[in-house]
């Protein structure tokens, strides 16, 4: 049979709210967090964080001298999503520490602003760097143990007990290890979903037309970020529980739906995830 096409007009979405959360910048999981302007510049920081999020999501606003909830110095990223997909994407993302992994990745590939300074006091962790006779030793960390004064060079400790004397110019500052903090974005993406999931009036016209069309075989048109996917949900809901929540429409082809089933398919595991947890508890 034929389809049937309702479209959601190009306006539909809005520019949507910016979700917050904080990002810490440490040099070692025991170590005090950074402050991030100390070590990279803003320009860099935005290069670091944009290669981290999903391209979807956009960066509105970063502010390098914030503070998070414990009074640490940190990131306070903001980021605009105005759909489901992607929200799905980033939640997925930072929730499971690969955002944490990205940015800190594309950190180590940027010029730091301690580096040519850099003259670690005893005590200081320091990394091998530029080491021409010991390579296999180079991105290993160490603690300074002394500056030797006769020749200048720097006694470092390594993990294992190995104690080596350096030039100055082969140690470096450590890596940086990027850190959101999930607590917080956990509550920020769940408030978030909150807000996507009330249909605009367009979306609602849109649910209307599929109602009434009563056709088995539906294609639903819109720009990213219109809301596609919570139409789709909603409708999933509709077809799984035909005496509740519904949107207008046929009620006798609701009625004629008991006991359907619905597959809903996805191009990546975070948004199917997220479908399926948006149903409520009881349903089938």
């Amino acid at each position: 049979g034929g389809s049937t096409m309702a479209k959601i007009l190009d306006n539909a979405a809005g520019p949507g709210d910016a979700i917050s959360f904080h990002v810490t910048l440490s040099e070692s999981a025991d170590s005090a967090p950074r402050e991030p302007l100390s070590v990279f510049e803003d320009a860099a920081l935005r290069r670091a964080l944009l290669s981290a999020l999903p391209a979807a999501v956009e960066l509105v606003g970063l502010d390098a001298e914030s503070r998070d909830a414990r009074g640490k110095p940190s990131l306070l990223l903001q980021a605009r999503v105005t759909s489901v997909a992607p929200l799905a994407e980033l939640r997925s993302l930072v929730l499971s520490g690969d955002f944490d992994t990205l940015v800190s990745q594309a950190l180590r590939s940027e010029a730091r602003v301690d580096s040519p300074s850099f003259m670690p006091s005893p005590g200081a962790s320091v990394r091998l760097a530029g080491l021409s006779q010991n390579i296999s030793l180079n991105g290993c960390i160490g603690e300074v143990i002394e500056h030797e004064k006769d020749s200048g060079r720097l006694c470092v400790r390594l993990a294992d007990g190995q104690q080596i004397s350096v030039r100055p110019a082969c140690v470096a500052p450590p890596h940086v290890t990027a850190a959101a903090d999930r607590s917080e974005s956990a509550r920020r993406f769940e408030a978030e979903a909150v807000r996507l999931d009330t249909l605009t009036p367009h979306q609602q016209g849109a649910l209307a037309q599929i109602d009434v069309a009563c056709s088995p075989h539906l294609h639903l048109r819109a720009p990213a970020g219109a809301g596609k996917t919570f139409v789709a949900l909603h409708r999933m809901l509709a077809t799984l529980q035909p005496t509740g929540n519904t949107t207008g429409g046929n009620t006798a082809a609701r009625e004629s739906e008991e006991g359907a089933r619905v597959l809903f398919v996805a191009r990546n595991e975070a948004l199917a995830l997220f479908a399926a947890g948006w149903l409520p508890p009881g349903a089938p």
